[in-house]
């Protein structure tokens, strides 16, 4: 049954709508390398396109959480460019930061079992320029402020949520089920921006909650007279 569910999950991947991206490469990973048997099968990559060019190379346990993600600037995958993030084999993310031409560059988050930063480093064509203090923020209140909120508050984002997944049928699809979170800021114009996982469980589930994300649009978050950005995590929670 396991081996039916899995090649109904790789089928599916491939007629799924894009959202500005689209899945070129497949490869399926077994203990001894690439194999196309279903039954070895312990690992697998995607690749993906972009419009603006690059690609990123996503490594997933079959069946279980992403284990690192890379980006690079084109189709040989050599270069590394872009965001760079690695997770615990539990699928909780350890490390986010950025290749330029690759080397690393700006801010690298380390983050703890809480999914909180326990340290930000700053590189700069891969030497450490700051480590940043995490304890220093601007704590000034405004009394006008207010939160990012999904149109119809609450109620209206848990049945948006519930309907997406219920008409995607991700569930039946997925191995185990499990908890993805998501991470991502709201921009002044009310769209999701900086999308990443700080959680994952399984490939079609992860991909279905950012979807999720990437498809909604909020009231951007207000404060001291104007539109400002607003970072949120949701979490999913899948049961099979």
């Amino acid at each position: 049954m396991r081996r039916i569910l899995f090649i109904i999950a790789v089928i599916s991947l491939f007629h799924q709508p894009a959202i500005s991206q689209d899945i070129v490469n497949f490869i399926t990973v077994g203990s001894n390398g690439i194999t196309n048997n279903p039954d070895e099968v312990i690992s697998f990559i995607v690749i993906k396109k972009y419009e603006d060019g690059h690609y990123e190379r996503l490594d997933y346990k079959k069946g279980g959480p992403l284990m690192k993600l890379s980006s690079y600037k084109d189709d040989s995958l050599k270069v590394l460019n872009g965001r760079f993030m690695q997770y615990e084999p539990n699928g909780n993310i350890k490390f986010y930061g950025a290749y330029s031409e690759g080397l690393k560059s700006g801010d690298w988050l380390t983050f703890g079992d809480s999914y909180k930063v326990v340290l930000s480093v700053k590189f700069d064509h891969d030497t450490i320029v700051k480590v940043n203090d995490l304890d220093s923020k601007d704590s000034t209140i405004y009394e006008d402020s207010k939160e990012a909120e999904y149109p119809g508050g609450i109620k209206a984002w848990s049945k948006y949520v519930s309907n997406s997944i219920v008409k995607s049928g991700v569930i039946d699809r997925s191995f185990g089920g499990g908890q993805t979170k998501v991470n991502f800021t709201i921009n002044t114009d009310g769209a999701p921006m900086e999308i990443f996982l700080s959680k994952s469980s399984e490939f079609i589930l992860d991909e279905e909650c950012i979807r999720i994300i990437k498809v909604s649009h909020w009231k951007p978050a207000f404060e001291n007279g104007k539109n400002v950005k607003s970072y949120m995590m949701q979490p999913f929670t899948f049961e099979k």
